[in-house]
């Protein structure tokens, strides 16, 4: 799902919660980028990206795989 908010970006997809074993995760509060990555059994099972939404299409494929 992509959200499109005035001035905001948020992209989510996948499971996001707290039974996938692993997270990596990105902030950079001057950019106003968040990102976070979920991972289970070394496979990415969620996405949430904030501010930079670039890379959401191609982490989506990788969740389709």
């Amino acid at each position: 799902m992509r959200l499109k908010i005035p001035s905001i970006d948020i992209y989510s997809a996948g499971r996001i919660d707290d039974a996938c074993n692993d997270t990596i995760e990105y902030a950079d509060r001057a950019e106003r980028t968040y990102k976070r990555l979920f991972i289970k059994e070394n496979r990415l099972e969620g996405i949430v990206l904030y501010g930079d939404t670039s890379s959401g299409p191609m982490l989506f494929s990788t969740l389709l795989d």
